[in-house]
């Protein structure tokens, strides 16, 4: 294991001099893992960029921020209602950016953000020409290494203990602690995707058929099962130990869940054939998304009973992320067709 300081050697200066290729990979807004199959991104919205609220029978005023580039995804938030996210410039090339009262810093060129935390902490990976490599951002950027092959810094939590994937002749989970790395779970084939506060870290396994969800613990690995068919799909959790994502279903359909003292529970919205549950604070507010022949929605599930967002006034809308005052993050399309990031707090 190496210090902290030696890890992180590499200052923001240093990116200026790292060439790297143009585009944003196939999830514009930096996310590591996809919605799921069978959910779409529906049909694009209108929605001008200078409004800050819609109708006054919303739950929610919303407010599209203010993100340099031709598109922008606004992929988490904390407790203070700072956002992390990723842009894209007019050339396609992607960057990262935090957003706080207004104000828009961009953190690091040629690179994604994952996460952040309580005390501002960003993590997420440069896009280099030999792969990504996993850094922070905590006032300035550090990259995260020594480590075999390529690597991305997934999840933080308030401890500023940083989970995230690391990739050489196979897939691998890391963990950082107070400057020091470790490899985890080095007889799983997989990756490290969130970690809460009590240090329960959610890992993805690669299986022969699909793939599962795993909740690492002590050194120890529960399997959370699934919902009848072959892969689950965690996404989230909170420091109660509730777990979040999707799993497909017996007749091949894909459904958000919740997953508590081992058991699992379907979280689709009547009338939807498929969901995904994306993130979930300490109340036990989950964020979740639904696809139906009609379209899709946005729903928060609340002790039992299901609020639809109505989209936030608009045709489509993706969620990505709440907070534990309920302000929840995404992105949606403006009145050019372009993406912009958002942050909607509750009335």
């Amino acid at each position: 294991m190496i210090g902290k300081l030696a890890m992180r050697m590499y200052f923001l200066s240093l990116l200026t001099t790292i060439a790297v290729s143009s585009g944003c990979g196939g999830g514009g807004g930096g996310s590591e893992e996809g919605e799921g199959p069978g959910l779409t991104s529906g049909k694009s919205p209108v929605i001008s960029a200078s409004d800050s609220f819609f109708s006054e029978t919303l739950p929610y005023s919303l407010q599209v921020l203010d993100i340099p580039g031709r598109s922008g995804y606004a992929v988490d938030v904390n407790e203070f209602g700072e956002v992390a996210g990723n842009f894209l410039d007019e050339a396609g090339n992607i960057h990262a950016f935090s957003w706080k009262d207004g104000q828009t810093e961009v953190l690091a060129a040629s690179a994604q953000v994952s996460a952040i935390n309580r005390q501002g902490m960003v993590v997420g990976w440069l896009e280099t020409p030999d792969g990504p490599e996993a850094f922070i951002h905590d006032g300035e950027l550090f990259l995260l290494g020594p480590m075999d092959g390529v690597s991305k810094a997934l999840d933080v939590n308030d401890l500023d203990q940083i989970v995230g994937r690391r990739t050489s002749l196979s897939e691998g989970s890391f963990l950082e602690t107070n400057g020091w790395m470790q490899e985890l779970a080095i007889d799983i084939e997989g990756y490290a995707l969130s970690i809460n506060n009590r240090g329960q870290i959610l890992i993805k396994e690669i299986r022969d058929q699909g793939f599962g969800a795993l909740l690492w613990e002590n050194e120890t690995a529960v399997d959370l099962g699934n919902l009848g068919g072959e892969s689950t799909q965690a996404r989230d959790l909170n420091d109660r130990g509730q777990v979040i994502g999707w799993s497909e279903t017996a007749k091949g359909e894909y459904h958000a869940f919740l997953w508590e003292e081992g058991q699992m529970i379907d979280l689709t919205p009547p009338g939807f054939n498929f969901s995904s549950a994306v993130a979930i604070n300490e109340s036990g507010q989950i964020l979740v998304k639904a696809s139906a022949p009609e379209g899709d929605s946005s729903f928060l599930w609340e002790n039992g009973e299901w609020i639809d967002l109505q989209n936030f006034g608009t045709e489509w809308i993706t969620v990505s992320n709440l907070n534990d005052r309920g302000q929840i993050v995404g992105w949606l399309a403006d009145e050019d067709g372009d993406i912009q990031g958002f942050l909607a707090t509750p009335r």
